[in-house]
């Protein structure tokens, strides 16, 4: 992959829970981002819950991980049944709830509401036939990078995808600091060998 690949346009995965707090404000970034650089978001689902559902000490995250899942299912019932363009509605209107108003359970029939979907029913919520759709969206996720992330999670699309967890950034930077850092992260994405960039955060 090279920045030239893309020089027109580019296709971007996110991949998102809607309880985190990090995807949200990574999300806020990318949709900066489009105001001045020509991108395509994808938004594809990636649960907390299920990633983190064998790891021991996640009891104090496991409500807000299972409402995130729950909420999750709703997404690609969505999806399958709208089409992909109602995703960042629905996502938006979920981020709505829980981190600008900070519910800490989704009113799903508020969010399909706001999103103006009314094809589906929130009892899908809690079926859990519609994991194997969400696993899916992970395992292609962690194709392009691995299998040691969690959201955000980015990824390059094209003939040679590539990915990162992140970035982790707060506040969300906008106007040409969002622009720059995007470009900079493109940037080391074109570096096959380039894997990790991190500080301490409080």
């Amino acid at each position: 992959m090279s920045g030239s690949d893309y020089k027109w346009w580019m296709r971007i995965s996110f991949y998102f829970d809607p309880i985190c707090p990090w995807c949200w404000t990574t999300a806020r970034w990318l949709m900066e981002v489009r105001a001045s650089r020509d991108i395509i978001i994808d938004w594809r689902t990636f649960s907390l819950a299920i990633k983190n559902r064998d790891l021991s000490g996640q009891d104090r995250w496991r409500a807000a991980q299972d409402e995130g899942l729950r909420a999750l299912r709703l997404v690609e019932v969505a999806r399958a049944v709208s089409g992909p363009e109602v995703v960042e509605d629905i996502y938006m209107a979920m981020a709505d709830q829980w981190h600008s108003k900070g519910e800490r359970t989704f009113d799903l029939n508020l969010v399909l509401e706001a999103a103006g979907v009314d094809s589906v029913s929130v009892e899908v919520a809690d079926d859990a036939a519609w994991d194997e759709l969400i696993e899916s969206s992970m395992a292609g996720a962690m194709e392009v990078v691995g299998e040691d992330v969690g959201v955000p999670l980015i990824v390059f699309e094209g003939s040679e995808p590539r990915g990162f967890y992140g970035p982790i950034m707060s506040p969300a930077p906008t106007g040409e600091e969002a622009a720059a850092a995007f470009d900079h992260l493109l940037g080391l994405a074109s570096i096959p060998g380039f894997y990790e960039l991190k500080r301490s955060r409080t």
